[in-house]
């Protein structure tokens, strides 16, 4: 049976705005998506690099941000990490030059993801991506009051 990390591995404050996750709907991927490229460029910018024009290099960053806000589990290999929801792969960076169209990025290899080496390197992203949640948490709740106050009957 594979082994895959959840938020739990990372994270002991839970971010209760998105309590069990919300839906990785293809509306919610885009704004999580539109959100992380725009920290993605903000973290180029601190390291002095060229602002970024997709999500390449960030599937940790990414991973771990999904695993709260899509309550997903994190599966991957050495080349890249990727979230599954119900074992259905959810992937923000799915549409970034370094993963779109490379085959066999999606093979799954649990020792990879059991290493102490891969659990260290993702740490290392854990505060930042703990940031981003808390910044991305009023967004998503902003959202949210819109769709509900526009719903037919209310």
């Amino acid at each position: 049976m594979p082994t895959y990390l959840s938020q739990e591995d990372f994270f002991h404050r839970y971010f209760e705005e998105f309590g069990d996750g919300i839906e990785p709907s293809p509306e919610n991927l885009t704004m999580v998506r539109e959100f992380l490229l725009e920290k993605w460029r903000q973290r180029a910018a601190e390291l002095d690099k060229e602002p970024p024009t997709d999500l390449t290099d960030s599937c940790k960053f990414s991973a771990l941000f999904g695993s709260v806000v899509f309550g997903a589990d994190i599966g991957g290999n050495w080349n890249h990490v990727y979230n599954l929801v119900d074992g259905e792969i959810v992937d923000i960076n799915a549409e970034a030059a370094d993963v779109k169209g490379r085959r066999g990025i999606y093979k799954h290899d649990s020792s990879f993801i059991e290493s102490y080496d891969f659990r260290e390197s993702m740490k290392t992203c854990r505060e930042r991506v703990s940031t981003w949640l808390r910044e991305f948490a009023p967004l998503y709740t902003s959202k949210l009051d819109a769709d509900n106050s526009s719903a037919p009957g209310m």
